[in-house]
């Protein structure tokens, strides 16, 4: 079936859950989106947040006849949501997620019995904010949108959401459980603890320099945005990847052994190539540039 004439489910309504419901209704690009919220008094923001058709409380009654569900509630309750709703899932329904680590959740989706078509999803987007009340409709437009098939994946399914993922801006790409779990802590995960780190070392150094804070400007804000993030939702997201996320950070401490290597031996052309690299890999990454005075770094004079 296609995407225009299915009823898709959400579960869960907040940053990404609404912001889906809110493109796909904006869209006006399927027949129905419902809503399905864990308290009564969360229906009326999903309403004024023009983010479903419908929306309530009742899962059995909102679920019914749903072509796609989605589970965008945390990380930690995905597993569980997939075994508790199974029941009120139809022959056919296509079942995917917004979880941004993946093995448990592959696991669960494998065990599903009958003719449920299930594929693991995480689009690579996000805000340091949450809640229904920071959705938006242009939250994944230009997005690169993961999808893990699993044992109960079908072409049609995969089809399915591949349209839903075009329709809302969204580039997907099909990968396998491991590689996912295993980018998604280099990429996400460790930008997040690294700017966590930041702040602790600004929270220390500032104890005995009020000039820390004072001389604070764009460059820390930046650099420490992610720190702002929540902190429920980014405990489940580390401790749900927790050997990949160890393996990262042995190597980004190893990275950071360098540089104090390189500053302490006063080896000033391997720190500017250190430098370079860091700096090339992310034009390649982010090609939209930097500004012209920091294209080519000068080698400072001394030992080399």
């Amino acid at each position: 079936m296609p995407l225009s004439e299915s009823i898709v489910s959400i579960i869960g309504m907040g940053l990404m859950g609404g912001s889906l419901g809110a493109a796909l209704v904006k869209g006006g690009v399927c027949k129905e989106v419902r809503g399905i919220v864990r308290k009564e008094s969360q229906v009326p923001a999903v309403v004024a947040a023009k983010a479903a058709h419908v929306a309530g409380t009742d899962r059995k009654r909102l679920l019914q006849g749903a072509d796609l569900v989605v589970l965008a509630t945390p990380v930690c309750s995905i597993e569980e949501e997939i075994l508790s709703i199974q029941p009120f899932l139809g022959s056919g329904t296509v079942l995917t997620d917004l979880g941004s680590t993946k093995a448990s959740i592959v696991n669960a989706m494998d065990k599903l019995e009958g003719d449920i078509i299930a594929v693991g999803g995480h689009p690579m987007c996000g805000k340091e904010t949450s809640g229904i009340g920071s959705a938006t409709s242009i939250l994944f437009e230009g997005a690169i949108w993961a999808l893990i098939p699993t044992r109960n994946t079908k072409p049609h399914g995969l089809e399915l959401l591949l349209e839903l993922i075009s329709a809302v801006g969204a580039r997907p790409v099909v990968m396998d459980v491991e590689r996912h779990d295993s980018a998604v802590a280099c990429v996400s995960t460790l930008p997040y603890l690294l700017s966590v780190a930041l702040m602790a070392v600004v929270s220390e150094a500032g104890q005995n320099n009020e000039f820390v804070r004072r001389l604070a400007s764009s460059g820390l804000r930046d650099t420490s945005r992610l720190a702002a993030s929540n902190i429920r939702m980014m405990m489940e997201i580390v401790n749900s990847n927790r050997a990949h996320v160890e393996r990262i950070l042995s190597m980004s401490l190893k990275r950071l052994e360098d540089l104090g290597l390189l500053l302490t031996d006063e080896d000033t052309k391997g720190l500017c190539d250190f430098l370079k690299n860091a700096q090339e890999e992310r034009l390649r990454l982010f090609p939209e540039g930097v500004p012209e005075a920091i294209h080519e770094p000068r080698a400072p004079r001394g030992r080399g």
